[in-house]
């Protein structure tokens, strides 16, 4: 994977890298209609563009390749809003 010329920053040059992936944790606590909101907060035209205004690199995060990487299960709130959006959530991953 290769970070495009003015990245971070006006002058810096084009990096290559390893692919990277961006995960939101989440203790088992914290109740799963707070951890859904966020998840539509962030997800939505206008959060995505919040975050791609941040970091560039953002603009890989789709709501096709969701959660693809995952090792560890998604919050319940998390497992909602996933399938409410049409993707399954692996039983590994509930």
């Amino acid at each position: 994977m290769t970070i495009p010329a003015g990245t971070y920053g006006d002058d810096m040059p084009a990096c290559n890298t390893f692919q990277d992936a961006t995960f939101l944790c989440a203790n088992k606590e914290v109740p799963a209609d707070v951890v859904y909101n966020v998840m539509s907060t962030l997800w939505n035209e206008k959060g995505m563009a919040a975050m791609v205004s941040a970091k560039k690199t953002f603009k890989t995060m789709t709501l096709e390749n969701a959660f693809d990487g995952a090792s560890i299960p998604l919050h319940p709130g998390a497992v909602k809003f996933w399938e409410e959006h049409g993707k399954t959530v692996p039983a590994n991953l509930k």
